[in-house]
């Protein structure tokens, strides 16, 4: 299990920013005319974070798996849901190979959601992106993106944790999402990827 080494006040102070990113998010959605919800926590996990139910691999109990932080809707889009984080812009504008940092443990709580649920975003919130043609602070790329089978991204290790190198360029302006389905029609059906249930 990863730990977190910060300390109570560290802690604090990146919830804090977290919180207000989120919220700022919210109200970015409200103005493209749709609708966003924070999602909370299970009341009976003693983990602050949102959490999600499914099937344990065996099909036999419940589980919980670490959720997107925001549900949300914009006109003319399927319910979605959007891990949202604030990020620095890294690498070179001038070589023009600027990317994010995503750690893998990131990554692989987006592909669970993702199992699941047929639209998961991740959002970053960044303010370079303001000055830069064709993006807005909040820009995103869809999780289904970032799978091998899409895309090969570049990995390495920062801060001692695996990490991958998101490319600028799969990531559009939040206002896109008005011009642009997320899905194709097909896809607003459930997989069905989670383990089948064993009745009893």
């Amino acid at each position: 299990m990863p730990t977190d080494s910060r300390t109570a006040e560290q802690f604090a102070r990146d919830k804090a920013k977290g919180d207000e990113v989120e919220l700022d998010f919210m109200h970015a959605v409200a103005r493209l005319g749709g609708s966003a919800l924070k999602i909370g926590h299970a009341p009976v996990v003693r983990h602050y974070q949102p959490r999600g139910t499914m099937l344990t691999p065996d099909g036999t109990d419940v589980a919980y798996y670490i959720a997107p932080d925001i549900a949300f809707t914009v006109p003319g889009q399927p319910t979605m849901l959007a891990q949202v984080k604030a990020k620095k812009l890294e690498g070179s504008l001038a070589r023009n190979d600027t990317f994010f940092y995503l750690d893998e443990r990131q990554l692989h709580l987006l592909n669970r959601a993702a199992a699941f649920f047929p639209a998961v975003l991740l959002v970053v919130y960044c303010e370079t992106l303001a000055h830069l043609p064709g993006y807005s602070p909040f820009s995103y790329v869809n999780a289904e993106d970032l799978r091998e089978k899409r895309t090969e991204l570049r990995k390495r290790k920062v801060s001692g944790k695996p990490t991958f190198l998101l490319p600028l360029e799969l990531f559009r302006p939040i206002a896109h999402l008005l011009e642009e389905p997320v899905l194709p029609p097909a896809s607003l059906v459930f997989s069905g990827t989670s383990p089948r249930p064993v009745l009893h």
